[in-house]
């Protein structure tokens, strides 16, 4: 199954997800698509770092082309911006007037009471929810339906549930790295366990199941192999919900790593001490 799986997901990489019901959820990593249903299952990108353009990428864009505009400023400087957004799902309004900029480099908590819109507005800037008004942009290059393929594959995102298609930790850990979008990035099992080190997950766990590890290993397994993948903007939710105080400390200290590395970092989190450990927080609703 995992190995149907893995083909499945690299195959419809570059189409619509609809259709697709045998995944419960789709995991993607480095993947884009085109058209996501609403009731489209869980998402999760883990793509290459901004700078790194695939020899495909070269020979289909062109300079006018907004993809290719997208790709050249994701090359240099990174700067998220939400300008006076509104939201709405459902026909309900969650936010409006919302507006806040994340820096290269910078940590981000996103607060507010459920259902304000938090989660969606991430899948906004991943181009899957469109605004009622204002815009979203990466230095000064507005997120649109043109550009919204490029700039995801820029973007790691990782959800509040991790539901994941290996049955063996060595299997999940490894699967991004053999899709087309990464494969200039090669899996190394030293890198990985130094990156396990600093998340405190033991070694021994990599020759496990997947079943075997409690979600919060399984989150800070998936973490860590973000951290590998060297992402320009990182997008969570709910991070440390999961977590025991110590975890969660950890969690915080190492998006602050790759924050230090040049990462954008933007977090949903009721967690009080996690949103108090970024550098700024922005309050939903």
């Amino acid at each position: 199954m995992a190995a149907r799986m893995q083909y499945a997901i690299e195959e419809c990489g570059n189409e619509a997800v609809s259709g697709q019901k045998r995944f419960n959820p789709i995991l993607v990593y480095g993947a884009s698509h085109r058209k996501v249903p609403p009731n489209a299952p869980t998402l999760i990108i883990l793509s290459n770092f901004a700078g790194r353009q695939t020899a495909a990428d070269s020979q289909v864009n062109t300079a006018g082309h907004p993809a290719a505009r997208a790709n050249a400023l994701l090359n240099k400087t990174k700067m998220l911006e939400i300008k006076n957004a509104s939201l709405t799902a459902g026909g309900r309004r969650l936010f409006s007037g919302l507006s806040f900029t994340v820096a290269d480099g910078q940590t981000v908590c996103l607060t507010g009471c459920s259902g304000s819109g938090k989660t969606t507005l991430l899948r906004a800037i991943l181009g899957f929810h469109p605004l009622d008004e204002g815009h979203i942009s990466i230095d000064g290059e507005l997120l649109t339906p043109s550009s919204a393929e490029e700039f995801r594959k820029h973007i790691s995102y990782i959800p509040q549930e991790l539901m994941l298609p290996s049955e063996w930790v060595s299997d999940m850990v490894r699967l991004p790295f053999g899709l087309k979008v990464n494969r200039n990035r090669p899996f190394s099992k030293d890198l990985l366990m130094a990156e396990w080190r600093r998340l405190e997950l033991q070694p021994e766990l990599y020759e496990k199941k997947v079943a075997e590890l409690s979600g919060g290993e399984r989150q800070r397994a998936m973490l860590s192999v973000s951290g590998l993948l060297g992402k320009a903007i990182l997008l969570l939710d709910e991070p440390t919900s999961a977590l025991d105080a110590h975890s969660a400390s950890l969690v915080a200290a190492y998006l602050r790593l790759l924050a230090s590395r040049g990462c954008s970092v933007v977090a949903v989190s009721h967690d009080r001490a996690f949103a108090e450990g970024c550098d700024k927080t922005v309050e939903i609703g």
